[in-house]
């Protein structure tokens, strides 16, 4: 499990790319995911991403396949989750 920590922005691109994490928690600094943040994150099964994210790449989560997304109902990230066709659930 990774929680990045408070005061971060913007995960970067390929921040996290190819890791064996399982669970992350942005923090509500955040404002931007850029595209291949996550890419190739097999193992991912659980994003939190908070309200404050207006922005996430295209390809973020490309071959995350386990992955569900879990963040505000309403929020930008529901809205990626839903036309990437990723599991939503809201928190």
């Amino acid at each position: 499990k990774v929680t990045i920590p408070q005061g971060v922005t913007t995960i970067g691109d390929w921040a996290l790319g190819e890791s064996n994490i399982t669970e992350v928690t942005i923090p509500k600094s955040a404002r931007t995911i850029e595209d291949n943040a996550f890419i190739y994150c097999n193992k991912l099964t659980r994003i939190h991403i908070p309200e404050n994210v207006k922005t996430i790449g295209k390809c973020a989560f490309e071959e995350c396949e386990k992955l569900t997304v879990h963040a505000p109902a309403g929020s930008y990230a529901e809205s990626y989750a839903k036309e990437n066709k990723i599991p939503f659930v809201a928190e």
